[in-house]
């Protein structure tokens, strides 16, 4: 603000402004879409939704609706483009217009500089003649200088005290103005003209114009002064032919203004520096450009001129709405008229789509009608009497792999069939008869065989003749399969529940024969003819043992204790067995894995499933070989997974037992694992030990994998579940024969009774005192009976309804301190779930020898409780 008004920005940032149209135009003209602001899944989504438009639209109607909006957009184009061209004329125009306004004014600026000048040469000329008696007053008089424009008129000196002036009033002292501070620090006797000020005497704003004078040694003698009225200069621009609210402006190059108009509204000694003007002034003394009030917040052009001989600029500054409101005018009746046209083209062009839309619902609806066929999950084929494909259905390009446009014209014998006798046959069969079904092995794109319940329907012309042959396939692949692994399964299932059936009586019997043996050897070892017999009773029990329990093993019957185990140690603990038992030719290579995860899975019977690959390996080898045994980590993910059918996603620890033996023939591979099967000569295996192996590592919820060359080589992957979150168990150092024998009293609990009579003979043997009970009842009897029992010895299965575990858990009830060990030839599912023995149950399997026995005994009784 200012004593006089408001002074208006000549260029700076407003916050309202008006809307320029045309800038709207040529942002939408010159818009560009940038990728990277644009994301993959928009870009996804828009061309989904154009595809799903597109689908429904004829082509046809694309093309009217692209000569429409061709139409639509040359009437719109042709209205922005006579339009922009009309702004920019009118533009140019009240451009050059105000250029030629400030140089007008220029001229008349620069001719009061220049008389001013003059006066100020005068003063000076007339004050080195006269000095101190210069008389001011008659120039006046003599009309020298205009009264009206110059409003002071005097002389200063070196001290600030007037000398001479032209008004009369008393002394007066000036030393404190700008002007005079500015030429008492400066060597230039050049005009300077002021900031404008307020004058004192005469209450007016004024524009003092000085120059300094030296006296005669050239040291400063003062400053000589014509006050110029500023009035004057926005009278002048008053003068010209500029609207109420366009600007006019005398400004100093170093931002001040020394006088501007707008309207009735005059200001003076602002500073603008700060302004787009000296950024415009900056590249060119002589300019236009536009830019926003802070007062009217209206755009206006603006030029300007930067005087020749002087630091002054004059600035013009004219409404921009204002100055094209007619070209606005006119652009809005062609917006209108070019609005007229596009609905009149859009109409008329939405009329002819409609026709097409109409005549492309009623090919739709065939289209509909074939489509139903597409939807099946069957694979419809027609193939006419030369045998080739003349429509291939969305399922059969599912079920075969071959799109419609690569299966159609070509010979469906030579693309599917497998046995082309077959294919004969049905073809004959079905021109005789008009149907054909049955099982077909086809041929997959990709080279695997596909097999396919297929029905065949013959068609004919008009006249009765055979024009082609409609078939309908099924896919039974996976169905026949499925069914396959069910046969398995029940087969399985069945080998299980015979196994089980005949396990426990038969383990009984082979517990009493293999103790009793073992102790026939021991008493006659004096007698070398009757401890061969023995010593054969013995080995013929163990052998039956060890059938029993690899048949229990291949059904997943048997008792497994699990516990986490470094495989690294287990695998290096065997390396001196397997040197003893392999033939010298054979070399035995352990390639371990570093950092390889505990594994989870019941140490002895991995040792026996490793020894067995090893056996087995060592017979494909008669020559010699190589024997490698690697450990690995390995991770199933969810797709191999899903091919291998029966083993979960996750973590595991891989064993490969590899040989350099003779192989497997590929006829065979898929045997392998059944039990009683063997490639070995009559007399030399049983079948059982690959058998026992895949039962024991299915049971532990790991997979094994075979993979064989004949000439080249067996490879065998067990894949063993981690142990995570598991500690191993301390390695229990075998017990010194001392350590055997004891005195605790025992409760043993048998319903076969010749079982029960050699367990009590052997217990009594190793010095404990034993009780015995034929079932549970009688158990629970004796120990209510007596109360310092040790240990409760006791069969799983037992007659009388109370099993084993029942026993255990009541008998536990009445003594907490009872320890337990359980004994089965077949556990059934009292202490095992899942395959694994429930945690804490200690048991020992039947047919079991007089040491396990032992052992066992004093490890339960040994347990902490």
């Amino acid at each position: 603000m200012t004593a006089t008004g408001t002074i208006e920005s000549v260029g700076s940032e407003a916050p309202h402004r008006s809307i320029d149209w045309w800038k709207v135009y040529d942002g939408l003209r010159s818009c560009r879409v940038r990728a990277d602001l644009v994301s993959e899944e928009q870009v996804l989504r828009l061309s989904t939704v154009v595809r799903r438009v597109a689908a429904r639209i004829p082509a046809g109607a694309f093309v009217v609706a692209f000569f429409a909006l061709s139409l639509i957009a040359g009437a719109w184009f042709l209205a922005f483009e006579i339009t922009r061209n009309d702004l920019e004329e009118a533009r140019v125009g009240e451009v050059r217009r105000n250029e030629n306004l400030v140089l007008a004014h220029e001229e008349q600026v620069v001719r009061l500089f220049k008389e001013t000048d003059q006066l100020l040469l005068l003063l000076k000329s007339q004050y080195e003649q006269r000095g101190t008696r210069i008389n001011l007053e008659s120039l006046v008089d003599e009309e020298i200088f205009d009264n009206k424009t110059f409003t002071y008129v005097g002389v200063i000196d070196d001290r600030g005290h007037v000398i001479a002036s032209t008004q009369k009033s008393g002394p007066e002292n000036l030393a404190d103005r700008p002007y005079f501070r500015e030429h008492q620090l400066s060597d230039s006797i050049a005009l300077r003209i002021g900031e404008p000020i307020l004058g004192r005497a005469s209450g007016r704003w004024v524009i003092p114009l000085t120059r300094r004078f030296n006296k005669p040694d050239g040291s400063f003698g003062g400053v000589l002064i014509v006050a110029v009225d500023a009035t004057h200069f926005t009278a002048l621009f008053q003068k010209s032919d500029l609207g109420p609210d366009d600007v006019m402006a005398l400004i100093r190059t170093d931002g001040i203004i020394l006088a501007r108009r707008r309207g009735a509204t005059t200001s003076f000694g602002e500073d603008v520096s700060k302004s787009p003007l000296f950024d415009a002034l900056a590249r060119s003394p002589i300019g236009s450009y536009s830019a926003f009030g802070v007062i009217d917040h209206t755009e206006k052009f603006f030029s300007y001129r930067k005087l020749q001989d002087y630091a002054v600029l004059v600035l013009i500054g004219t409404g921009k709405e204002e100055a094209l409101a007619s070209v606005l005018s006119r652009g809005r009746r062609r917006t209108l008229e070019a609005t007229l046209e596009t609905i009149f083209i859009g109409a008329f062009c939405t009329l002819i789509i409609a026709l097409m839309l109409r005549q492309r619902r009623t090919s739709a609806r065939i289209q509909e009608q074939l489509a139903l066929i597409d939807q099946a999950r069957d694979a419809i084929i027609l193939r006419g009497m030369d045998n080739r494909v003349q429509f291939w259905s969305k399922g059969a390009e599912n079920i075969y792999g071959w799109t419609a446009a690569e299966a159609r014209g070509q010979p469906l014998d030579q693309l599917l069939h497998i046995d082309l006798v077959k294919f004969r046959h049905a073809t004959e069969a079905a021109l005789i008869s008009g149907e054909w079904s049955g099982e077909v092995a086809h041929r997959h794109r990709d080279g695997h065989t596909i097999v396919v319940d297929d029905h065949w329907s013959l068609l004919r012309d008009d006249a009765g003749r055979p024009k082609s042959i409609l078939a309908i396939k099924t896919d039974i692949t996976k169905r026949l399969s499925v069914e396959a692994q069910l046969r398995q399964s029940q087969r399985l299932e069945a080998v299980g529940q015979l196994t089980g059936g005949v396990a426990h009586d038969f383990n009984n019997l082979l517990t009493v024969i293999m103790g009793n043996a073992e102790m026939l050897a021991e008493k006659l070892a004096g007698n070398p003819s009757l401890h061969s017999l023995a010593q054969m009773i013995l080995s013929a029990a163990i052998r039956g043992a060890e059938l029993t329990s690899r048949l229990l093993a291949f059904a997943r019957r048997q008792a497994l204790d699990p516990k986490a185990i470094n495989p690294n140690k287990l695998v290096s603990g065997m390396h001196d067995m397997l040197r003893r038992t392999l033939s010298e030719d054979i070399g035995v290579q352990l390639v371990q894995g570093a950092d390889v995860w505990p594994a989870l899975i019941d140490s002895g019977q991995l040792e026996d499933a490793i020894l067995n690959l090893c056996l087995n390996a060592r017979d494909a080898m008669p020559q010699g070989g190589r024997l490698t045994i690697e450990t690995a980590n390995a991770r199933i993910d969810p797709d191999s997974a899903s091919q291998y059918g029966d083993i979960d996603p996750g973590q595991y620890v891989v064993i490969t037992v590899t040989d350099t033996g003779s192989g497997i023939a590929p006829e065979d591979l898929n045997r392998v694992f059944d039990p009683f099967f063997t490639t070995k000569e009559f007399g030399r295996g049983t079948g059982l030990g690959l058998s026992m192996v895949y039962g024991f590592v299915k049971q532990s919820r790991g997979h094994i994998k075979i993979y064989s060359e004949v000439g080249h080589g067996t490879a065998i992957k067990m894949y063993l579940p981690r142990a995570t979150g598991i500690d191993g168990e301390p390695e229990v150092s075998p017990a010194r024969p001392a350590d055997i024998l004891g005195t605790e009293k025992i409760l043993l609990v048998e319903d076969d009774e010749f079982v029960r009579n050699y367990a009590m003979n052997q217990l009594a043997e190793l010095g404990y005192q034993v009780l015995s009970a034929r079932n549970g009842a009688e158990a629970l009897e004796l120990l209510g009976q007596v109360p310092d029992v040790d240990l409760l010895f006791t069969d799983v299965i037992m007659p009388g309804g109370i099993s084993g575990r029942e026993l255990a858990e009541q008998a536990v009830k009445l003594r907490p301190a009872l320890k337990v060990l359980y004994t089965s030839g077949y556990t059934e599912n009292a202490i095992v779930h899942t395959g694994h023995l429930d945690k804490g149950v200690h048991l020992l399997n039947k047919p079991y020898r007089r040491s396990e026995l032992a052992q066992k005994i004093r490890s339960a009784l040994m347990e902490p409780a």
